[in-house]
């Protein structure tokens, strides 16, 4: 099966709409919106991702409803609490993966079509490629942590708590700094300041697929609204 191929104002609808209704929707407008997302996953050839996704929903959604109501026990009151909120922003997690992976160009020329101001296109699109690229450094530094002895395993972190954060902590800000001049510097060299109109390469219009994620985007919204 050919993977979709997306508009990025697609995948972006898809984040606000999910990002908006989160944290207010029922239980089943909750599993309805895992349902819509894991199809999008896997739409998109994301066979790899989707199943993790599942799978740590699954799981919380369980821990959250095993200790919901042990209010007398502050581990499983605090469980519960930090458990309700992973819960509900799994399917966040999963709508910005999809946007993450976007082309910055793509994306920049996709939101100025639909003429979103500049101070919103311009850090979006940065942020956006800052994410992979600090994944990128944090699994490095683990491996180098890895081959000194020092990885942020239960047993450092309780033995040496303080010295595994600040060997994590520290060489992943440092990097972090250099990495945000870098992709600012790119972003600059490539012209992004430019007040005129900017020309893509790549093709920013509706498609098929796009109407049809669409479509089923706003069932989903019409179902939770009937059903709240």
């Amino acid at each position: 099966m050919q993977p979709l191929k997306l508009d990025a104002r697609t995948k972006a609808l898809v984040v606000l709409v999910a990002g908006f209704f989160v944290f207010w929707v029922s239980d089943i407008g909750l599993y309805l919106l895992m349902t819509f997302l894991s199809g999008y996953l896997l739409s998109l050839g994301k066979f790899k991702a989707a199943p993790k996704f599942i799978l740590a929903f699954l799981v919380t959604d369980f821990l959250q409803r095993f200790t919901f109501g042990y209010e007398e026990s502050v581990i499983m009151a605090t469980i519960a609490f930090f458990a309700y909120f992973q819960v509900r922003l799994i399917p966040l997690f999963m709508a910005g993966m999809v946007l993450s992976q976007t082309p910055p160009g793509e994306l920049i020329a996709a939101l100025q079509k639909c003429k979103v101001p500049r101070v919103v296109v311009i850090p979006l699109a940065v942020g956006l490629r800052f994410i992979p690229t600090i994944r990128q450094e944090f699994l490095m530094i683990m491996d180098v942590m890895r081959l000194r002895g020092i990885a942020p395993t239960v047993w450092n972190l309780w033995r040496h708590p303080i010295l595994t954060f600040e060997y994590l902590l520290v060489p992943l800000v440092i990097r972090s700094l250099t990495i945000a001049d870098d992709i600012s510097m790119a972003a600059v060299t490539r012209g992004i300041e430019n007040p005129g109109l900017r020309t893509s390469l790549r093709e920013i219009k509706f498609k098929k697929a796009d109407y049809f994620v669409i479509t089923l985007l706003f069932i989903w919204v019409g179902v939770v609204f009937y059903v709240s």
